[in-house]
Order: C-alpha cells, then structure tokens, then sequence
C-alpha cells in the first residue's frame, strides 16, 4: 500500500456538516459501543502536549438550526447559555468535526462558536495540522469518526464549587442549551457524558499504557413528557470503565442527560 501524505486543516463553516450529525440518541448508542476508543484517542492529545487547552467531544445535535443561523455559547452569573444566532465573521469556533476530503486528506469543520470576548488564544487551530491528522486518521480506523470531534476546554469559564458538577439542559421549544453548575448529591438521574479531557498517566499517578480520561460534560434534554434516560462513564488509568455517581464530582465535572426518540 502507498504511503500517503497527510494533511489536515481547519475549514469555515459548513451549514451541511452539522445537519449530517447524529441526533443524540444515536451518538448515545454509538458511545455506549466505544467507550474504550476514547483511550487510544486521548494518546493523541498528550503526544502533541495539547491536552491542557483541548479534549474530546460527543458529536451531536439536539435540534436543528436554520440556514444562516450557527449555534453560539455566551457565558453569564456563572451559566454558559447556546442558542443559534445569524452568523457573524467576528465569532470564534470552539467546536470541530473531521471530514474526509480524500484519501489522507481531512478538513476540520465548526459546529459551535464563541463571541470574540470570550475567545481565547491558547490554541490555534491552523498551527496544530499534524495533531489535527493524527485524530482524524485514528478516529477513522477506530470506525469512531462521525462519534468524536475536538474542542476548546470552555467549561474553564464556569466556576465549580466543591461536589459541584456542570449539568446542560436542552429546551427544544426555545432551541436553547444551558449549562450551570449543580450540586451532584441532587441529581435524581443518570447522565450521559459528552466532553473528555485527558492527563499524561504519569502525572495522574496511574501510569499505564493510556492517557487518563476524565468526563467533563453532560446535558440534560427536557421533553413534553420530561421522560430522560442517562448513562454515566469514565476512563481511568489504562482503561475505559463504568463507574456511578458515588464517585462525585472528582470523576465527573459534567453530565448529558437526555430524553428522546428512544422513547
């Protein structure tokens, strides 16, 4: 088999690429399949020492949006609020999807965005080709490529206290996600981890093969019915394995919670 040149690269925005994501109860489906893919994922994040600026998220929608519009996270009083705005040069993405282009070839795509004050430059997404291909070509041969994508560590902008963890809520009526911190010890429901970050294992104090996986985020979808199904993960140490909320908040920072189709 030839060797071929690899090339990855960041793209503008495509209306078509986030139409084609997965809804989220068949990303959840898909997540609950390859869990321990996650792993050898976040190798990729350590190697190219990016683990502290990005992490791994759950490619998903939770509603449409109309042509014109993309999908724009403000934070404020501590809650991160994302609802579809008309799209304006001056917004920032924190959000990529890969998309094959070719044999070897990849473009990395916006699903969400920031306004400019609350950007950060700790990344930039047209310095980082050579990790950008790693993570397409892994995800690829994972077969998990329409399942994970990258993103910027916002949460960062939310302040935690102790036992604390960030829980999203969907309204579909309003088309609106909020993100906020709740208290881990209220939470009557099981959740769904949709963002991961990753620390070298030698720094975790579990060395092993694997970076160490932590989740992040979750949401919490509100339906007519308010009907919600949940599952909880995170990978530790070498390996990807189940754990329930009697970890608290030093295992999961943020849960997905949803209700939906599979209803």
């Amino acid at each position: 088999m030839p060797v071929v040149e690899g090339v990855a690269s960041a793209a503008p925005y495509d209306p078509n690429v986030f139409d084609r994501l997965n809804e989220f109860y068949v990303a959840k489906r898909g997540l609950n399949r390859s869990r321990e893919k996650l792993c050898p994922l976040g190798d990729i994040f350590v190697r190219h020492e990016l683990f502290g600026v990005l992490g791994a998220n759950l490619l998903h929608k939770h509603f449409n949006i109309d042509d014109g519009e993309v999908l724009v996270r403000r934070v404020s009083d501590n809650s991160a609020v994302t609802r579809p705005e008309r799209y304006r040069p001056d917004l920032a993405p924190y959000l990529w999807r890969p998309v094959a282009i070719g044999e070897g070839s990849w473009n990395f795509y916006p699903l969400e965005f920031l306004p400019a004050e609350q950007w950060s430059d700790d990344f930039s997404i047209d310095e980082s080709g050579e990790f950008l291909f790693e993570f397409a070509e892994q995800s690829a041969r994972l077969g998990v490529g329409d399942l994970f994508g990258v993103g910027l560590k916002v949460h960062r902008q939310l302040t935690l206290r102790d036992n604390e963890i960030l829980v999203e809520t969907t309204d579909l009526e309003r088309r609106e996600l909020v993100v906020r911190p709740v208290d881990a010890d209220s939470i009557a429901e099981e959740l769904t981890e949709t963002f991961w970050e990753f620390t070298p294992p030698e720094l975790c104090g579990k060395p092993g093969v694997h970076a160490k996986g932590k989740c992040i985020s979750h949401c919490s979808m509100h339906c007519k019915g308010h009907c919600k199904s949940h599952c909880n993960n995170h990978c530790s140490g070498s390996h990807c394995t189940n754990h329930c909320r009697g970890h608290g908040s030093s295992n999961c920072v943020g849960h997905c919670v949803n209700h939906c189709a599979s209803h």
